[in-house]
């Protein structure tokens, strides 16, 4: 009974001395992960005859390191015509059931942009998603990139939230600029 119980323990022990932790970044391909870190990154669908361009900026991240609020900046290009995006996505616990976006640059007018398009998702655990998309602008891009004082607010019918664009935000628009 003895040898069986250490036996046991040994085996135990050994299990949690090996065991490492799952991090976000695990399970991304290179070019999640490329967009993950920062990098604009282009994905071409040869079926739709489109080709997107884009970057995220993270503003908060989960336990395990996965964005748990974020915005992506994107171009997309169809027959030599580009359509400009932001959207914003949301991991969390709660609905924020998110339908307006307000861009608010130094003593400028805000601009207030109406969702154009609404993904919502039940994950594992109980938490949730919303993927909401904002028609934007190359221009919106541009000021984006170099100005001061950059305050994002976005509005649900749950939940309102602030965020700044910082100096390393504005690095990972000038990528996508400079991509694009």
């Amino acid at each position: 009974m003895k040898k069986v119980l250490l036996l046991g323990l040994i085996v135990l022990i050994s299990g949690c001395v090996s065991f490492q932790p799952v991090r976000y970044t695990d399970f991304l391909s290179q070019e999640y992960l490329d967009e993950y870190q920062g990098k604009a990154v282009t994905a071409h669908d040869d079926i739709a005859g489109t080709q997107n361009t884009r970057v995220q900026i993270i503003k908060s991240y989960t336990s395990t390191g996965a964005p748990s609020e974020s915005f992506r900046l994107s171009q997309m290009e169809y027959k030599n015509t580009k359509t400009y995006y932001i959207t914003f996505c949301l991991s969390a616990d709660s609905w924020w059931f998110v339908n307006k976006l307000i861009i608010k640059v130094g003593n400028n007018e805000p601009i207030v942009l109406k969702s154009i398009s609404q993904n919502t998702d039940v994950l594992s655990g109980g938490n949730i998603s919303e993927w909401v998309m904002f028609a934007a602008s190359l221009e919106m891009f541009q000021v984006a990139a170099t100005a001061e004082n950059i305050r994002v607010r976005i509005i649900g019918n749950k939940h309102i939230e602030d965020y700044e664009i910082t100096p390393e935000d504005q690095v990972r628009i000038k990528r996508l600029l400079a991509a694009i």
